[in-house]
């Protein structure tokens, strides 16, 4: 009879280790449904954040992208200038050398003899330079 006892004790015990289990499982239930919750609470957030963020970095380079066309286009501008300046001394230049050949061509054609001379000496030293060195 003794197990009788026994087993009739250990029935409350039972149900209420049963009810503890039920408790503690309800519990880690409503705990995990809250973490996931705060989970993609999170999660969203952080795809507004990322998102926001790359607006604004898209913003940003297109600003950046728009300075450099436009400094660029400056750069280009003053260049055509250069340009046109350059080529104007260049003109006059020429126009300069033209008159004086007309103005003095005994000394235009000492003087062209002379570049010429001296142009085809720097040519034959170069050649034999190269010629030594096979």
């Amino acid at each position: 009879m003794p197990t009788k006892k026994v087993a009739k004790k250990s029935a409350p015990v039972k149900s209420a280790s049963k009810k503890a289990a039920n408790k503690v499982q309800k519990t880690a239930k409503k705990t995990a449904k809250k973490t996931a919750k705060n989970v993609q609470n999170t999660a969203k957030k952080a795809a507004k954040t990322v998102q926001k963020t790359a607006k604004k970095v898209q913003k940003s380079a297109a600003k950046a992208n728009a300075q450099v066309k436009k400094q660029i286009e400056i750069a280009r501008k003053k260049l055509r200038a250069e340009m046109k300046k350059a080529n104007a001394k260049l003109k006059n230049a020429e126009k300069e050398v033209d008159d004086y050949m007309k103005k003095n061509p005994k000394k235009s054609a000492a003087i062209a003899a002379g570049l010429g001379a001296a142009i085809a000496a720097g040519i034959t030293a170069a050649v034999m330079k190269h010629k030594k060195k096979k």
